[in-house]
Order: C-alpha cells, then structure tokens, then sequence
C-alpha cells in the first residue's frame, strides 16, 4: 500500500534478505505483508505519539480516506515540534534491524 511516509520507510533490504529463503511463494508474500503492517503501526505509533491528541482523529479521517494524501505530511509538519520524518525513519530503521535480526537467526536454524 502506498503511504504519505513510503519514501521514509524503505523496505528493500529485509525483502532482499527474504527473498534468500528457499521458502513458497505464498509464504514469502505472507512474510512480507507482515513486515509491511509491522512497520506500518510503528510508524503510525511514533506519529500519534509526537501528534497532539486533539489531532488524532482529524489525521486519522484524512489518512482512512487518503493514505497517500501529502496533506498529512503537512498537517505533522504543521502539529510537531520535532523533525517528525526524523523520527519515523529512525524507528523504521530499528525495526528494520530487528526484523533482519529475526530473519538471520530463523535462517540458520
């Protein structure tokens, strides 16, 4: 799914890496669709985290009905104090590392 933040979390690496595993294809989509939705609620973790309350539902509305909208980038930009797109990449990369981790270590077993 294309997202307003997608150019912040870049997910080749772990797909390369998934990619490696002599594993079905359907399971390698299913793989993939769970790394994508874990990266996906921690970044909509840091976002609502940074995002004052009484914005949440406003920002939630638009992103249901346009995900890809760059109004919400704007509306972030707008709402935070903090250099938000900073801070998603930084949690995505931790994830990312995490999940590579993961992946290494159910390789070798």
């Amino acid at each position: 799914m294309k997202v307003f933040y997608s150019h912040l979390v870049i997910v080749d690496d772990v797909i390369k890496e998934l990619s490696a595993w002599e594993i079905p294809d359907i399971e390698r989509d299913e793989m993939h669709k769970l790394i994508e939705e874990t990266l996906h609620h921690h970044t909509l973790n840091v976002i609502l985290n940074h995002l004052p309350a009484g914005r949440h539902q406003e920002f939630l509305d638009i992103f249901e009905k346009s995900p890809e909208s760059s109004e919400l980038m704007a509306i972030l930009k707008k709402e935070i104090q903090t250099d938000i797109e900073s801070a998603i990449k930084t949690q995505s990369e931790r994830i990312k590392k995490e999940i590579l981790l993961e992946i290494r270590r159910s390789k070798k077993s």
